[in-house]
């Protein structure tokens, strides 16, 4: 594709991630929830996505011309074949190590591959652990079985309802895991904030006592919502217990960016 630098910054100022046709549109979901997810705890990233085999070489000038803070700032290109990252205050020797360690995701499918590599990089600008997700499944539809064209009528309309329902029943049943890996997702993230608060008030001493004590509020209630889901596993499918976790999560993100913001001061 032709390189149109003021094109591709233009797009990027309006979205975090531009994609030129390798991501599904599931796909596409699942990464800009990983770039909330990492903006949310003060980094931001930029996520350009060129035709496939693309030369990644002349997009690298995206960072000059979108003007890109080295500390608070990354730049994740990729072109389905090969990628290349700049930013969040990381050598080139972490940002390499950073991308072998999320390679395998690939192999699963494109967004998998893109939402480790920002999880490591996130982990390593922050000298946390990566978060632990569930492995991912390719957004693939599934199709419809197809009864036999053979035997007597009856038997075909008994074999087609029969296998529609199947069909209904293992739609349900994976719908429900991928929701379920979602809470779990979401709900691992939030333990790793509260880690990070617990690690970052240490090194205030009795100043951050009271976010200490706020960080376990939250973790009990947390811990909580982690119970009810293990006791009623379809209540992990409920958007309303996802969104709970979601904003015990953000809370504990503001706790650390307090934290970090008087650990400045010091």
């Amino acid at each position: 594709m032709a390189v149109d630098l003021s094109a591709a910054a233009s797009a990027l100022r309006e979205s975090p991630l531009v994609d030129h046709g390798l991501l599904k549109s599931a796909g596409r979901d699942e990464l800009m929830a990983a770039i909330d997810r990492w903006t949310r705890r003060g980094l931001r990233a930029h996520v350009f996505i060129a035709e496939r085999g693309d030369d990644l070489g002349p997009w690298h000038a995206l960072w000059s011309e979108l003007r890109l803070d080295e500390k608070k700032d990354l730049l994740l290109l990729f072109n389905g074949k090969a990628w290349d990252a700049r930013g969040w205050g990381l050598a080139p020797a972490s940002i390499h190590d950073a991308l072998r360690q999320a390679e395998s995701g690939l192999h699963d499918y494109f967004a998998r591959g893109l939402v480790m590599a920002l999880d490591q990089l996130g982990a390593a600008a922050t000298g946390t652990s990566a978060p632990s997700s569930a492995r991912g499944t390719p957004a693939h539809d599934e199709s419809e079985p197809r009864g036999s064209g053979f035997g007597l009528m009856t038997g075909v309309a008994i074999a087609v309802p029969v296998a529609a329902l199947a069909w209904v029943l293992r739609r349900r049943k994976k719908l429900g895991e991928q929701r379920f890996a979602e809470f779990e997702k979401t709900r691992l993230l939030a333990e790793q904030t509260y880690a990070d608060v617990m690690v970052a008030a240490e090194a205030l001493s009795d100043e951050g006592n009271e976010e200490q004590r706020r960080a376990g509020e939250l973790k009990d209630r947390l811990d909580r919502l982690a119970r009810e889901a293990a006791q009623r596993p379809t209540a992990a499918n409920d958007p309303v217990l996802l969104g709970k976790v979601e904003q015990l999560d953000n809370e504990m993100a503001a706790l650390h960016s307090a934290i970090l913001q008087k650990t400045k001061g010091n």
